[in-house]
């Protein structure tokens, strides 16, 4: 929704986004006191914004603070409580910031907080409001190196989420698509997407359509992040689509990187598939690869 869009765009101005945070918990508290403490702060928030977008998302809050002070009792304790349910899912949120130490460097995730606080969004999401702004900042992460420590905890966030996920993750590797130009294999937009493929692929055969289609794109930056998608999650089932990309893509990097997640995934077929690449193929790079992988399924069995 357009509030969601306007939630991120404050979320980038971190001082001004703890403060509309914090004003909208103080709906929650039982003191009248609190409640105008929040209704002050939404105000000079709403001086602040007030030439720019954001300030709908301001005007539309003091709208329903509005709503606080009018003479049908039920209907301002119905308003309150939903100021202070946003508060707390965008409280919620933070949860899933990347933590750093005094000395900068990423802390370790605390996946058991990252579950409680999904959870507890899961439990006071109307419509899906509080998981659609969640998948949002999780998928947004996938472009920034900085986040890497976390891909893994992300993806399976997201996964446990489920369908209401997966739509936004489609969405996301469609545009991803559109964004990726042909020569960036090994940039930050394949390396998001490849992300993304890796859920799709462990989302079961309800997905399988999108991985097809990135399969035969005729960007090779977007079938290369197929390949290591698929090396990562290693389902024999996958080598279907990891046959034409090793045999007879027309790039020799999409075949070096197909050679290496076929060498991922331990089956009499993977070492078929990389023996007659071998027979077939040119390139020295690409050739280097196949062998690497061949030696690699070697030493598993």
């Amino acid at each position: 929704s357009r509030d969601n869009l306007r939630v991120k765009m404050i979320q980038e101005d971190v001082a001004h986004y703890d403060q509309y945070v914090t004003a909208l918990i103080l709906f929650g508290d039982k003191d009248p006191r609190s409640w105008l403490l929040g209704e002050q702060k939404l105000e000079a928030l709403d001086r602040f914004y007030r030439e720019r977008e954001e300030g709908e998302l301001i005007r539309s809050t003091l709208d329903l603070v509005g709503k606080t002070k009018g003479a049908d009792r039920d209907e301002a304790e119905r308003a309150r409580a939903e100021l202070s349910r946003r508060g707390r899912i965008l409280n919620l949120l933070r949860d899933f910031d990347l933590k750093q130490s005094k000395g900068g460097a990423p802390e370790p995730v605390d996946f058991r907080r990252w579950d409680e606080s999904l959870d507890d969004l899961l439990r006071i999401a109307v419509n899906n409001d509080a998981i659609d702004l969640l998948t949002d900042t999780l998928l947004r992460r996938f472009l920034d190196g900085r986040y890497e420590i976390q891909y893994y905890y992300i993806r399976n966030v997201l996964l446990k989420i489920g369908k209401p996920a997966l739509d936004p993750v489609v969405h996301y590797v469609r545009e991803l698509q559109q964004r990726i130009p042909a020569e960036s294999i090994n940039s930050r937009y394949e390396r998001a997407l490849t992300q993304c493929l890796i859920i799709l692929s462990m989302s079961g055969p309800s997905q399988r359509q999108v991985l097809v289609e990135c399969s035969r794109s005729g960007n090779p930056a977007v079938r290369a992040a197929l390949a290591r998608a698929l090396g990562e999650v290693r389902d024999p089932a996958d080598l279907d689509l990891l046959d034409p990309l090793l045999i007879s893509d027309g790039s020799w990097e999409v075949r070096a990187r197909a050679a290496t997640a076929v060498g991922e995934i331990t089956t009499d077929r993977s070492g078929l598939l990389l023996m007659r690449a071998l027979k077939g193929e040119k390139d020295p790079a690409a050739q280097t690869s196949i062998v690497k992988s061949i030696g690699v399924l070697n030493e598993k069995r």
